[in-house]
């Protein structure tokens, strides 16, 4: 059976919560509008996936993938996969606070950091920072001021909403690996990609995303993928002459949202146009997805009630212990080089 892009994955996980750490560029904001662009499809893949926004607001489907080239944003599903409720406790024992987050900008990321470790610094890095950009470039600490609640109440629903996120992974392929690769492994007819690549260096923000797509021939070698691929494919973007030249055939959506700037000493924001393209015709996706799926009720969230996720992350024994808990991979090659040039 096809399975449909929408449905209740969203409703388990915990209101105002859409992303288990806060990230540059994430499509949080228009993450539903996204999904329902996704035709019914059995194979899934985010070859950029960033703190994979989209995929938290989908119905899971039989193959899912995420990727990033970033190696401590795929450090962070692993251990948050594996080692959830050890993260979630070291999260809630770490204070909202300058000086901790100057001494996780300090102590950064070392080859030889226990995974746990540099996902706890990774999460301070991101949900502490200005515009959430500290993990791979110099930012600075964020006051914590929001409109409706502090970023210190904001971080710690996130911890306490981690166990939900890692059993919506439970199932997830992670990898760590070139995004043109991702893409040819899901080169299917019953495949949906969305791809949210790095914006073209001359509409991103100086220092953003330094580790990839620097080049307009990057973009090219990956409209080449794109424009060849079997499935449906949704992209992300602001619109560039280049983009308009290489996707002039695809149907297109325009939405409002908010683009933060990177500046390192204000949190200054600025109106802007995302734009959505598609190999598929937009208007026919969502009357599928219109007929196919029922409104979303909210269900209990994953976790309720204090128990843990089982499977990946562990199984609770009749005494209340949890059992042994996998151990998670260090990264190697092509991230620990990252990591290195971080």
């Amino acid at each position: 059976m096809t399975a449909r892009p929408r449905g209740g994955a969203r409703a388990l996980l915990p209101l105002g919560v859409a992303t288990p750490f806060l990230y540059y560029g994430s499509k949080a904001r228009v993450a539903s509008e996204i999904v329902s662009l996704l035709p019914p499809h059995r194979v899934y893949a985010e070859p950029f996936c960033g703190s994979a926004a989209v995929l938290f607001h989908k119905s899971p489907t039989p193959h899912e993938i995420l990727n990033d080239r970033f190696g401590e944003v795929v450090n962070f599903f692993r251990v948050m996969r594996a080692l959830a409720p050890q993260l979630a406790y070291a999260l809630r024992l770490t204070p909202y606070a300058r000086d901790e987050f100057e001494d996780c900008r300090r102590d950064r990321f070392g080859p030889l950091d226990e995974p746990l470790e540099r996902a706890r610094r990774f999460f301070v890095l991101t949900c502490q920072s200005v515009n959430a950009t500290a993990a791979f470039r110099r930012s600075a600490w964020s006051a914590g001021q929001r409109q409706h609640t502090s970023r210190a109440h904001a971080a710690a629903r996130r911890a306490d909403a981690l166990e939900a996120f890692a059993e919506r992974l439970r199932s997830v392929t992670i990898e760590n690996t070139d995004a043109l690769d991702v893409i040819d492994a899901c080169d299917l007819p019953d495949a949906a990609i969305y791809v949210d690549p790095p914006y073209l260096r001359s509409t991103r923000t100086a220092g953003a995303y330094a580790h990839e797509f620097m080049t307009d021939g990057e973009h090219e070698a990956l409209a080449e993928r794109l424009l060849a691929f079997s499935g449906a494919v949704v992209l992300s973007g602001y619109n560039s002459p280049l983009y308009s030249q290489l996707y002039g055939d695809w149907d297109r959506r325009e939405i409002a949202t908010r683009k933060s700037s990177a500046n390192t000493h204000g949190q200054a924001s600025s109106r802007a146009i995302e734009v959505i393209w598609s190999n598929r015709p937009i208007e026919q996706q969502q009357a599928l997805w219109d007929r196919a799926t029922d409104p979303p009720r909210r269900r209990r969230p994953f976790g309720a009630g204090g128990s843990c996720p089982t499977s990946a992350v562990g199984r609770r024994t009749s005494n209340g212990h949890a059992t042994a808990l996998p151990s998670v991979e260090p990264l190697r090659g092509r991230a620990a080089e990252h990591n290195r040039a971080a």
